[in-house]
């Protein structure tokens, strides 16, 4: 008996191992891929450039991209907040990710994997529903 428990323990801490090691390539492969955080801190959007006559009519307008910069502090708390309500109602009652929301599409994730209908019409508005809210 005392056999069998080393044998589990070796296979537990062995399983724990690989799947650290397992997440911890994850991130190292696609960290690589995201931007310096000081260039997203100094990011200046580009803007157009317009040039208007003496009386003050818009001659031409200069731009890649037709971009207007709004200061976050002038776009009303409505228009923010019906943004935020539809990616994330929680935005500002957490520090940065949501744990309710990942515990609950990891429940739905496993849930779906185990019942195996992803594919059936009560899973695809099951899903619909989750997205929404």
């Amino acid at each position: 008996m005392n056999k069998f428990l080393k044998n589990i323990l070796i296979l537990s801490l062995s399983i724990v191992l690989l799947t650290s090691i397992l997440i911890f390539s994850i991130l190292w492969t696609y960290s690589s891929n995201i931007p310096d955080y000081k260039f997203l801190k100094n990011y200046k959007p580009p803007v157009s450039s317009k040039v208007y006559s003496g009386n003050g009519e818009l001659v031409a307008d200069f731009s890649k991209e037709k971009r207007i910069f709004i200061p976050f502090n002038s776009i009303p708390k409505n228009v923010v907040h019906s943004f935020l309500s539809s990616e994330d109602k929680n935005f500002f009652s957490h520090p940065g990710v949501d744990a309710k929301g990942v515990l609950r599409a990891l429940i739905n994730n496993i849930s779906n994997i185990i019942s195996s209908k992803a594919n059936s019409l009560k899973s695809i508005k099951s899903f619909n529903f989750l997205i929404e809210s």
